[in-house]
């Protein structure tokens, strides 16, 4: 099989926001449902709503901003942030790959980052070729 040039464009998952911010709704609710001492209950009351607010906020800037992530035949893997902005080489570790989630553990400029891509990250069929594009590559 002749290999070709890939282009994912991905951004944030909504299912992980909602699963995150569920994730601290149901935190907030065993605090209250916890036998603790009223001031301990609001200071923690208070950290999960900063901590669920700010992660919110953070969701809401990055679903704007389209990631891609590229596979030339040439060079192998690069990862731009922003679509205008240039790819920057990336060196892929491992992956986890399945239909519903693909984890890309890589190093970029010296330093390890993940990249987790839900099946609402992007296109189901580009995230398919990506899929089989990753069990080759690595």
């Amino acid at each position: 099989m002749s290999e070709k040039a890939f282009n994912l464009h991905f951004s944030v998952s909504r299912r992980l926001a909602y699963l995150v911010l569920l994730m601290h709704m149901l935190a907030l609710a065993s605090v209250w449902l916890a036998y603790l001492y009223l001031p301990v209950q609001l200071l923690l009351s208070v950290v999960l709503l900063l901590g669920m607010g700010l992660y919110g906020w953070d969701f809401a800037k990055k679903r704007v901003i389209s990631r891609r992530l590229q596979y030339l035949p040439d060079t192998g893997w690069q990862l731009a942030e922003h679509i205008n902005h240039n790819s920057q080489p990336i060196v892929l570790k491992q992956c986890f790959i399945s239909r519903p989630l693909i984890i890309v553990n890589f190093h970029q400029t010296g330093r390890s980052r993940s990249l987790l891509l839900l099946a609402d990250s992007a296109d189901p069929n580009a995230l398919r070729k990506c899929r089989i594009l990753l069990r080759q590559t690595v």
